[in-house]
């Protein structure tokens, strides 16, 4: 029984006042009004944890229309506030095969998402898009650099930040970053060229999205208000092609509080926008892993300056990139691919190795050294 877990919503008092809404998201999907529930049943479970101002964005999803998967879809009840039962719910969702989507306040779920995610897999990446790499050199549990750095070095494989404002950050955290070879990009960066944020997020087990990343002009209900930030429409992107990765296990969104002794109707509906493009990038889904032969075009080249031939793939389904982090060594190794763009490609072929690529180039001949 799962009556530990979570409380069931009352969808009577959710949906009130919505029900000429009968076509909307929050209508159409399913919300459980006991504790009889078939995971198996679902690709999506949505998660409230800690998130007290759920009522404002299930409310906000009565104005969303259904997206064509959403009988797919679980809005879940409010979930113990205990860390050790959401992350023995999840331990239930991902036996399940579902994918779960969780959404706090803040960024105290990040710990036991990581927990159960270790108990699933040997190995994972992660990824985390905010303004800043919160860290404290005193024991702290609650920032999530400090978080992850608890783990287990072996088991975080790689870990990216984007969006990142650098005079929001410590030099004694992007120090930390560089010195463990893990990637960080500044919101400017990615904000050339917002389509960059897919490979950069394509192989990621767990992404976590603090929407203070967004400004303070799209997303009023923080606690600090920020004059820069992503745009709304390209934080839907983002978390668009996040849902799209096929090696991705679970989403986390934080960093909202809704007052509601204050109008955050501007943030809720952006909230439940989010939730909505989480449900179209998982229905876009093509999987594509593993990558078969048939469906690739294979490239190599020849590079003079590390006297290897660097293989590339591009899909025939989504013309998507990936470079192949084995071919270094020569032989016929095990592929090792991670996502990159044509232009790496074509900076390749011109002889000139992108910044990205050769890093990772590096931190695999340390790794094998």
């Amino acid at each position: 029984m799962l009556t530990h877990l979570f409380t069931p919503f009352d969808k009577d008092d959710l949906l009130a006042r919505t029900h000429d809404n009968d076509w909307s998201f929050a209508h159409q999907c399913h919300i459980p009004i006991n504790y009889e529930i078939d995971f198996k049943k679902f690709d999506i479970i949505v998660i409230f944890w800690r998130c007290t101002s759920y009522k404002s964005i299930i409310q906000s999803l009565c104005h969303l229309a259904a997206p064509s998967n959403i009988d797919k879809i679980c809005l879940l009840g409010e979930v113990n506030d205990e860390t050790i039962i959401l992350s023995e719910l999840l331990d239930l969702i991902l036996q399940a095969g579902c994918f779960p989507l969780i959404l706090s306040d803040d960024n105290d779920a990040l710990s036991p998402i990581l927990n159960a995610l270790e108990r699933k897999h040997d190995r994972i990446q992660v990824g985390i898009v905010d303004n800043t790499v919160e860290y404290s050199s005193a024991e702290s549990t609650h920032f999530p650099l400090n978080i992850l750095l608890k783990q287990k070095t072996s088991y975080i494989k790689n870990l990216v930040f984007l969006g990142l404002q650098n005079y929001y950050c410590s030099k004694e955290s992007l120090d930390i970053l560089d010195s463990l070879d893990f990637e960080h990009y500044r919101l400017g960066e990615t904000q050339k060229d917002i389509e960059l944020c897919e490979p950069y997020l394509r192989d990621q087990s767990l992404v976590s999205m603090n929407l203070r990343a967004i400004r303070s002009a799209d997303h009023p209900s923080v606690k600090m208000k920020h004059p820069n930030g992503y745009f709304a429409q390209e934080f839907c992107k983002i978390v668009r092609y996040v849902a799209m990765n096929e090696r991705l296990h679970c989403l986390h969104f934080c960093g909202f509080h809704l007052d509601p002794d204050k109008d955050h109707q501007q943030s809720a509906q952006l909230i439940a926008q989010l939730i909505w493009f989480t449900a179209s990038g998982y229905e876009s889904r093509l999987n594509e892993y593993p990558l078969k032969k048939d469906h690739i075009i294979e490239y190599i080249i020849d590079n003079q300056n590390i006297s290897a031939n660097l293989l590339f793939y591009k899909s025939k389904l989504s013309e998507r990139w990936w470079f192949d982090l084995n071919s270094i060594h020569g032989g016929h190794t095990e592929k090792k691919l991670i996502a990159c763009t044509k232009s790496d490609y074509d900076d390749t072929c011109q002889g000139d190795i992108p910044t990205r690529i050769w890093r990772l180039i590096k931190k695999e001949n340390t790794n094998q050294s």
